[in-house]
């Protein structure tokens, strides 16, 4: 996460910005969540908050502007996972079960959680050895193919 104050007309504003994909930034300002996309190839960003008033539109030029001037420090600052660091369900299903915690030290083949999908129970094996950092999935949720399950350090 990277912290911003901006001062616009008199007002501070506390500006939040996290990232939630490749090139999609979580930008909170005063309590509001905005979404903004980085295009990759020119740098421009777009909003795509629909609900935003228009006294906000002022600081989110300027969260835009801070995000295109600051995208490599934010990718320095900010934790970019590999491939390698994060467990992903190979198959859409539903998430019956979470089977480590975080700080548990796990090994290669390790049954990281169990993915339902067809009425089959399908294990979720770990890539490398590590010890988890974050679980980023629940039990009985329903998972996507490629969504992360577990953040490995």
């Amino acid at each position: 996460m990277v912290k911003f104050r901006f001062s616009i007309g008199g007002k501070t504003y506390n500006v939040e910005i996290t990232r939630s994909e490749k090139d999609k930034f979580d930008v909170k300002v005063r309590n509001r969540l905005l979404q903004v996309k980085v295009t990759e190839e020119t740098g421009q960003s777009v909003l795509e908050s629909k609900d935003l008033k228009s006294s906000a539109s002022q600081t989110v030029d300027r969260v835009k502007s801070a995000i295109k001037h600051t995208t490599n420090a934010i990718d320095s600052r900010i934790q970019t996972f590999k491939e390698t660091d994060v467990i992903k369900t190979p198959l859409p299903g539903n998430l019956l079960e979470i089977k480590v915690s975080v700080g548990e030290r796990i090994r290669k083949g390790d049954v990281v959680a169990i993915v339902v999908s067809m009425k089959m129970q399908n294990r979720v094996l770990s890539p490398r050895n590590g010890v988890v950092k974050e679980i980023k999935a629940s039990p009985a949720s329903v998972v996507n193919k490629g969504e992360i399950l577990v953040v490995l350090e």
